[in-house]
């Protein structure tokens, strides 16, 4: 398994490292500001966004988990001894 993750972390560092490069040839050209419409909230920043993102992630799969336990019990009720 730690091989699989060290696999994973080398093509995350990769993956960091073009995104760096890309950023870095683009930023000299001129990006226009994003019109706002009255009435909406501004939307959040990337990381705040990123945050949520992954945080719903990690809660999805106890809910699933507590939902699949449920449904089993009432498809198949405990046995009585």
């Amino acid at each position: 398994m730690s091989k699989l993750v060290s696999n994973l972390q080398q093509g995350q560092k990769l993956s960091d490292d073009a995104a760096k490069g890309w950023v870095k040839a683009v930023s000299v050209l001129a990006a226009p500001d994003m019109p706002t419409i009255p009435g909406l909230p501004a939307a959040p920043d990337m990381g705040a966004a990123t945050k949520y993102v992954f945080d719903v992630a990690a809660d999805l799969p106890t809910a699933q988990r507590d939902f699949a336990s449920e449904l089993t019990n009432v498809v198949v009720p405990p046995k009585t001894v």
